[in-house]
This record gives structure tokens, C-alpha cells and sequence, in this order.
């Protein structure tokens, strides 16, 4: 029965290193993702300032319908842009989110091993305990202090 115990808290451990990774992987992901998404933006905006240019260009010459068609491919364009642009935030809100989770479990990590410092360092300790070490403490303290009352009336008469 205790082998069975002990299985499901070894596995417990790993699981939380699995999860570590997992979440490491997916901030690398977005990360790739994200700079995936900038470069279809930048296709996006150059093909969109080329449909302007076309567009003018049809224009000079006198071709109306064939700018109409340019400006429509350009609103396209901007269409998708847009669409990239909100995913990309969206990727970039889970890339933050994920990270500070992993930041918050770090820093929960770190409140929960110095507890168990806190915990280690006082075990023992009584409230006698420390009654004690204050009045042996007061004692220290008026011997030093009645020391250096002497030594200063000492130095003063030796002084004169």
C-alpha cells in the first residue's frame, strides 16, 4: 500500500516539471509565432502599398475600373492586416500571461522555501526560551554598559 503512495507522489513531481516545460515550449512557440505573424504583416503592407501605386498608375492612364480593382484589392489587404494584427496581440496577451505565471510560481517557490527556513530555524523554540535570551541579554548589556562608565571615569581621572 506505502508503494502505492509513494507512485503517485513521484509522479506528482514529475508532472510539475512536465507543466514547466510545457509552458517554457509555449512561450518559445508564440515567440516564433509572433515574429511569423509580423512578417505576414510586412508582406501584407508592402503588397497593400503596391495596389496604391497600381492603382495611381491605372488612374493616369485613364483606366477606372482596373484602380477600382486595385483600391478593392487594397481594402483586402487591409482586411487582412488587421485580422494578422488582432491575432498577433492576442498571441502576444497569452505570451505575457504565461510568462508571468511562471513568474508568480517562481516567486511562490521562493515564499515557500524561506516558510520552511522560518520553520527549520525555530523549531525548538519556546517563548521561555526567549524570555531567557532577553534577560541574558540585559545582563550583557549592564555589564558593557557599567564597563565603559568605568573606563570613561578611569580615562577622567587620569586625565586631570
Amino acid at each position: 500500500m506505502s508503494s502505492i503512495f509513494g507512485l503517485f507522489g513521484t509522479k506528482k513531481k514529475e508532472n510539475k516539471e512536465e507543466v514547466r516545460e510545457k509552458c517554457l515550449e509555449s512561450i518559445q512557440n508564440l515567440k516564433l509565432k509572433i515574429s511569423e505573424m509580423e512578417e505576414k504583416i510586412s508582406f501584407f503592407e508592402t503588397k497593400k502599398n503596391n495596389q496604391n501605386e497600381i492603382a495611381k498608375e491605372k488612374l493616369k492612364k485613364g483606366d477606372k475600373l482596373g484602380a477600382k480593382k486595385s483600391l478593392a484589392a487594397k481594402k483586402q489587404y487591409d482586411q487582412q492586416i488587421k485580422i494578422h494584427d488582432g491575432a498577433m496581440m492576442m498571441m502576444e496577451e497569452q505570451m505575457m500571461m504565461l510568462q508571468n505565471a511562471e513568474s508568480l510560481k517562481d516567486v511562490f517557490r521562493t515564499v515557500t522555501d524561506a516558510n520552511n527556513a522560518i520553520k527549520n530555524a525555530t523549531t525548538g523554540m519556546k517563548v521561555e526560551d526567549l524570555d531567557k535570551i532577553k534577560d541574558d541579554m540585559e545582563v550583557k548589556n549592564n555589564f558593557l554598559l557599567n564597563k565603559v562608565k568605568h573606563e570613561i571615569i578611569f580615562f577622567d581621572k587620569n586625565q586631570f
